[in-house]
Order: C-alpha cells, then structure tokens, then sequence
C-alpha cells in the first residue's frame, strides 16, 4: 500500500492487462483491505474488473458516481445490476 501524507493508503491497480483475479482471490483480498482499514474505496473504472465487481456485491455501501452521458449511464446501470 501506498501512503499519502494525510494519512490516505492506496492500493494501486493494474498498469496493463492481466489474467483476471478469481472471486476466492478478489474476497481474499478484500479481506485484507478491510481489516487494514475502516474505509475501502474502490475506482471501478468505466469497465469494472472482475475484483471490482466482487467488491461492490460484497460492499455494505456501494456509491456509483458516473458522468451525465449515455454510454457512462448504461454502463453504471449495468454495474448496479451485478
């Protein structure tokens, strides 16, 4: 994890494609995360991951936030339908 002065930790994703995390290591990880902090947030991007995905049916909270066209609306629907 990555450190910022205020105290803000980052887990930073990936810098290119590679093999796709399975669900027993996307919870593993989220584990991890969630006893290493109160908070986890994570960027799903425009195309979620399948650890992103993971993460948001697993979520207490699950907050979308999406630009007002209509590709970014269809694809933030369809993440809410996972």
């Amino acid at each position: 994890l990555l450190e910022h002065g205020s105290g803000l930790r980052l887990l930073a994703g990936r810098l290119r494609e590679t093999a796709p995390v399975g669900e027993e290591a996307a919870l593993a990880l989220l584990d991890a995360l969630r006893r290493a902090a109160d908070v986890v947030v994570v960027d799903a991007g425009a195309d979620p991951s399948p650890f992103a995905l993971c993460a948001a049916r697993t979520a207490a909270q699950t907050w979308i936030v999406t630009e007002p066209e209509p590709t970014a609306v269809e694809r933030a629907s369809a993440l809410m339908e996972h």
